[in-house]
């Protein structure tokens, strides 16, 4: 809880931060594959400036194995192609282009929000988090009655006379 009680704002801090971490590992994926970099769970740590363990957690895992199995692909694609060419024959027909073919274009926003999706409801929640209840204002001091202002008054002037009397000048 903050100091004021209402721990609505850092959960949404936190829920801010964690979305964007999960963007930078998918953009961090789609870089290495684009300059041809293995696809480890380190590398995509590193190039994404988030901890290994987040690359592991669900949904981003599944992320990080199939751009793993899709550069794979692509790599024995490539090495039938040089095989084929070492050995004069004419190249291999490409694949048909599918939901994982080699150069396919890929829906950040989408594979976020799928994940996003996928872990909350792994984890039994719903739309929300948590549902944030508005707290109740506390009631507003009233003021004074004019008696009791009056009673404060009049013991503020005992007072002070009591002191007073108690200061007498001495007489001459």
């Amino acid at each position: 809880m903050t100091p004021h009680g209402n721990p609505a704002p850092l959960a949404q801090a936190r829920r801010r931060d964690s979305i964007d971490k999960r963007r930078r590992v998918l953009t961090a994926i789609e870089r290495l594959e684009h300059d041809g970099t293995p696809i480890t769970h380190t590398a995509v740590a590193r190039t994404a400036g988030v901890s290994t363990w987040l690359t592991y957690a669900e949904g981003l895992r599944e992320h990080v194995r199939a751009a793993q199995t899709r550069r794979d692909h692509y790599r024995e694609a490539l090495e039938e192609l040089i095989a084929a060419k070492a050995e004069g024959k004419a190249p291999p027909e490409p694949a048909e282009e599918g939901e994982g073919a080699p150069g396919g274009v890929i829906d950040l926003m989408a594979a976020l929000n799928a994940s996003v999706k996928k872990a909350r409801e792994s984890r039994g929640e719903g739309e929300h988090i948590h549902e944030m209840k508005p707290r109740k204002k506390a009631a507003a001091k009233k003021a004074p009655d004019k008696k009791t202002a009056a009673k404060k008054t009049s013991s503020t002037s005992k007072t002070a006379a009591k002191k007073a009397g108690a200061r007498k000048p001495k007489s001459a």
